[in-house]
């Protein structure tokens, strides 16, 4: 297991190559993060992921930074223990 022990924050994680990059580090015991701009998609790939993934929304430019520090909070909180989650998907009707 290469990435036990490993954060991985993955752009555009909520799909196509980033979604599949993303399950196979996590395969590999990597702490993911992912970002992506549509809701549905990366409420889908949360999903997917299970819930230890995070994951948070960047809807534009602006919001990278803030999403960006709020993924390495978090991450920081994985290693102590103290994961919360910035982006959960709604649970389906």
């Amino acid at each position: 297991m290469r990435f036990v022990n490993k954060s991985v924050i993955i752009t555009g994680g909520n799909g196509g190559i980033g979604l599949a990059t993303a399950r196979l580090l996590q395969a590999q015991g990597a702490r993911l993060g992912i970002t992506g701009r549509n809701a549905e998609k990366l409420d889908h790939a949360l999903r997917l992921l299970g819930s230890e993934a995070i994951g948070v929304q960047i809807e534009n430019l602006s919001a990278l930074e803030h999403g960006f520090a709020a993924l390495a909070q978090n991450h920081s909180a994985v290693a102590s223990g103290e994961l919360q989650q910035q982006h959960r998907p709604e649970p389906r009707s």
